[in-house]
């Protein structure tokens, strides 16, 4: 790091859109559902269920390279202390999110920022 001393921090993002879209098909190819079908409570409950079966998979390719990170500094977006921080600070550092930038999707009716 060129000298500088860094810190690390691991942590995965909830990747709502993308996670949605992989439950949505999985739902599809093995039960012949829509979230529709389920309603939302029990969709949410199958996202979480996703999540808890393969959300670590990124971090454990990170310890198998050896990745030298603070794990005791695990973070996920949607756990309750990152989700206040980030709750509190996108206002403050991506203003543009309120000025007409973010977009919705067609598809799953969501918000998606333009880039």
């Amino acid at each position: 790091m060129q000298g500088w001393s860094v810190l690390w921090v691991p942590g995965t993002d909830h990747a709502g859109i993308a996670t949605q879209a992989v439950v949505e098909r999985w739902l599809w190819q093995q039960r012949r559902q829509r979230p529709q079908d389920l309603g939302r409570a029990e969709f949410l409950r199958e996202v979480w269920s996703w999540k808890e079966r393969h959300g670590d998979e990124i971090l454990e390719q990170l310890r198998a390279l050896g990745a030298s990170l603070d794990w005791s500094r695990e973070r996920f977006t949607m756990d309750p202390v990152s989700a206040t921080k980030c709750h509190l600070s996108v206002p403050k550092v991506s203003p543009r999110c309120h000025q007409g930038v973010v977009k919705v999707s067609p598809r799953c009716d969501q918000g998606v920022t333009k880039v």
